[in-house]
C-alpha cells in the first residue's frame, strides 16, 4: 500500500528503521532563514 502523490517520496534501501530515514533527511535539511531549530514536538514525533 502506498498513498497516492505524496509530497515527498523517500527510500534508501540499507535504512533499517523510520528513524534512520529521518535522521537522514534532517541532516541535509536546509537551515531557515531565522536560523531556526526543531521544536521538541518535531524532534520527537
Amino acid at each position: 500500500e502506498f498513498p497516492e502523490n505524496p509530497m515527498l517520496t523517500y527510500v534508501e534501501p540499507y535504512a533499517s528503521s523510520a528513524s534512520e530515514l529521518v535522521t537522514e533527511m534532517v541532516e541535509y535539511q536546509q537551515p531557515a532563514e531565522d536560523n531556526r531549530v526543531l521544536t521538541n514536538l518535531e524532534a520527537t514525533a
